[in-house]
């Protein structure tokens, strides 16, 4: 029997990320992420560990009128996200 070998997360509950250049929204591809800015409040690990990460004030005040129509409009909190590892980078 065979056991799958879960990969180290990269970051922890708590770490303050920044979303790396080039990533776009996983729901609007249209919408560039990068630059924004927050905390880790949930790491889901696997082979790709993915993390919620709670949106800073900063990014909050700087997000787009669009993107949040849409979250409303689409359901979505606009407040975090989930993103996987290769998306994020920490922020110091």
């Amino acid at each position: 029997m065979s056991q799958t070998k879960k990969a180290a997360c990269k970051f922890t509950v708590g770490n303050a990320v920044r979303v790396r250049s080039g990533v776009t929204d996983p729901d609007f591809p249209d919408i560039p992420l990068g630059g924004w800015a927050g905390k880790i409040t949930e790491v889901e690990e696997g082979n790709a560990p993915l993390y919620l990460i709670r949106w800073s004030q900063e990014t909050l005040k700087n997000m787009h009128l669009v993107y949040r129509k849409r979250c409303e409009r689409d359901g979505l909190d606009v407040e975090e996200m989930w993103l996987g590892e290769d998306d994020l980078e920490p922020d110091t």
